[in-house]
């Protein structure tokens, strides 16, 4: 287990990053190109919007992908005047350049992955999963006391991202993404309560 940026074998994930944000808080305006942006929304409501105005809100259990593409210029925040929000964001390289700008959002509901992970986002087209637009498979499943997780050894190297709280790897907590090196196998388990892991590769 490394506490190392996380990193995959053909260093498709630039970054994760699991962010808190006050009632009405925000993220700067910026320009994003050739970049694809993943967030699961783990609590409250997350806003994205461009300079075209269009964009999305979001709620607990949905996946948003953000394709920046040949360029877009957005705005990201928490829309609610009152709840706090807190999001898991991933940044991909897109499997091809000069892409389209756009947007597409599905939810999933918790009892989906209870038993086992659900595929959430691929880069293969398929019904119900989010087109990542880029060459990772992610994964949500739910680790609670009574159902802990063996993530199988896989030839990638595989991140675990806590979306909800803290999850216990191989024996340590952790609240931040954890690389599970190609070729090992993890065992995921909470202490406390249902936490949604992703799981990335």
């Amino acid at each position: 287990m490394s506490n190392d940026p996380p990193t995959a074998s053909n260093n498709v994930v630039q970054s994760i990053a699991v962010l808190r944000v006050d009632a009405g808080g925000a993220i700067a305006e910026r320009t994003e190109r050739e970049v694809v942006l993943l967030t699961w929304v783990a609590e409250g409501s997350w806003g994205v919007r461009d300079s075209f105005n269009n964009g999305a809100t979001v709620f607990p259990g949905d996946l948003l992908r953000v394709t920046a593409g040949t360029g877009l210029t957005i705005t990201e925040q928490n829309p609610s005047a009152t709840e706090p929000a807190r999001i898991v964001q991933l940044r991909l390289r897109p499997n091809q350049q000069g892409l389209i700008p756009g947007y597409e959002v599905r939810n999933f509901f918790p009892e989906e992955m209870e038993l086992e992970p659900l595929l959430i986002a691929s880069e293969n087209l398929q019904g119900g999963v989010v087109n990542a637009c880029a060459s990772v498979q992610m994964f949500a499943v739910l680790i609670t006391p009574a159902h802990s997780h063996q993530l199988a050894a896989d030839s990638v190297p595989q991140i675990i991202v806590p979306a909800e709280g803290e999850v216990v790897v191989d024996g340590i907590k952790t609240q931040t993404a954890v690389t599970i090196p190609a070729g090992k196998q993890s065992l995921i388990e909470s202490l406390l309560g249902g936490v949604v892991v992703l799981i990335i590769r």
